[in-house]
């Protein structure tokens, strides 16, 4: 049995309920978006259906995330394969990418890679998008009117049936070491977001004596972090400001969850 992870988007039930069948649960965790838009009501409707159709003996639960940002939905993907790996350190954590928004799924592959989690995805027979495109440059309005009254009175969805589910390889990714994460959060945590030299890093961030061996370390650290994009530095006269890069801000948004997972 497994643990799966599902975000809900505007897609047909079915194509949530082919992955129980190719990996079937003892745990389905709906994850859905904050605000309460048009949207989000309907994509409620679709998980109702698909909560319906799961069965008495699954453990249903749900969380919510920003669906358009990333940090949010990394660190909410974070959060919940770790509590349950160390809940059932037995069963394999699942996330079906098909539905959501793109963040959601960047968002939830790195999350798998960096907390060892499983992907799958179940692709649709049609799309609602190709289905209407013919309609963009077709003259005929009555035609359109009943295609429309069409779409509307067969209950469409952004897709329409389903093809057996298939994992995705997912490969590892090697999060930055505790010393690296050290000097992101410590970034991250002052009120400017930088800090003006690596000796004011040293000094004011990490509450560490500034000595030559720790000048050298953390230069070469600062480097590192800089060549995996966590970080960005600029230069004025012999002082390099150093700063997080949006990737460093999720990370650093997340190290108590990596480090606590090593």
């Amino acid at each position: 049995m497994s643990i799966h992870i599902v975000p809900i988007g505007l897609d047909s039930p079915e194509r949530f309920m082919e992955g129980f069948k190719e990996y079937p649960p003892s745990k389905v965790i709906f994850l859905m978006g904050n605000n309460e838009t048009e949207i989000e009501f309907e994509a409620v409707k679709i998980k109702e259906e698909v909560k319906n159709s799961i069965g008495k003996y699954v453990s249903i639960f749900e969380r919510k995330a920003e669906l358009f940002k990333f940090a949010d939905a990394m660190k909410t993907f974070a959060q919940i394969i770790t509590e349950n790996k160390d809940e059932h350190p037995d069963e394999l954590i699942y996330i079906n990418i098909s539905s959501s928004t793109k963040v959601i799924t960047q968002a939830a592959y790195i999350a798998a890679s960096l907390f060892s989690a499983r992907i799958y995805y179940v692709p649709a027979e049609t799309y609602l998008s190709t289905e209407l495109l013919p309609l963009l440059n077709c003259d005929d309005e009555e035609l359109k009117k009943q295609k429309v009254y069409d779409f509307i009175s067969d209950k469409k969805y952004l897709s329409m049936g389903v093809k057996q589910a298939y994992e995705i390889p997912v490969l590892k990714m090697q999060p930055p070491n505790k010393t690296e994460l050290d000097v992101l959060e410590a970034i991250n945590s002052t009120d400017k977001k930088k800090y003006n030299s690596v000796k004011d890093l040293v000094k004011n961030g990490l509450q560490m004596e500034y000595t030559g061996s720790r000048r050298n370390k953390y230069s070469q650290i600062i480097k590192k972090l800089q060549i995996n994009g966590f970080i960005s530095t600029t230069r004025s006269g012999r002082e390099k400001g150093i700063k997080l890069t949006n990737s460093g801000k999720v990370i650093a948004e997340i190290s108590d969850i990596l480090l606590s997972s090593k």
